[in-house]
């Protein structure tokens, strides 16, 4: 149980330190906006299986527990794309 509260912890930390990242400033004309970004696929290979489930539900996906780390992690890109093309 602690270690389940402890993995939750650490994504909740990677998931916000992540969103709080500031994008670098360009220097140029134009003023278009800037549009989120995907998460990198490498980078959620790196997460832990519980990480990556909590980082699923909270894009609002049900993860089954037959699903392995690779289909998470193709689950939670297909849910980034399809929030990105929505906004």
């Amino acid at each position: 149980m602690i270690i389940l509260v402890l993995a939750g912890l650490v994504a909740l930390g990677l998931i916000y330190r992540s969103v709080s990242r500031k994008p670098e400033k360009t220097t140029g004309g134009g003023s278009s906006p800037t549009t989120p970004t995907q998460p990198d696929q490498a980078d959620l290979m790196s997460l832990t299986r519980a990480q990556l489930v909590v980082m699923a539900e909270e894009l609002g996906s049900t993860v089954p527990k037959s699903y392995t780390k690779s289909r998470i992690v193709k689950m939670i890109l297909i849910e980034s794309r399809d929030r990105n093309s929505t906004n």
